[in-house]
């Protein structure tokens, strides 16, 4: 597969456990699609979070930015979810 391929070659160029692990499982569609779903899900709770804190307000900017993140993940995973079955 061309994936082991490239995960071998990042895993030779970085000597850290973590990224090896890291490519491995990203390499892996499902792998993909777990993590895209972490940072979906995640944003999605800093945007509801940041909007309920009355002490410390975010820019608008930051805000927009995080939707356009969870946005852009979530339309990554319906791209890739006919992929998957």
């Amino acid at each position: 597969m061309v994936f082991d391929k490239s995960a071998n070659l990042l895993s030779d160029v970085f000597e850290s456990k973590y990224i090896n692990i890291y490519v491995k499982y990203a390499a892996l569609t499902a792998g993909r699609d777990k993590a895209y779903l972490f940072i979906q899900y995640f944003s999605r709770f800093l945007i509801y979070t940041l909007n309920q804190q009355a002490i410390i307000k975010p820019s608008t900017s930051f805000i927009t930015t995080l939707t356009k993140i969870q946005a852009s993940m979530a339309e990554t995973r319906k791209s890739t979810s006919s992929i998957i079955k």
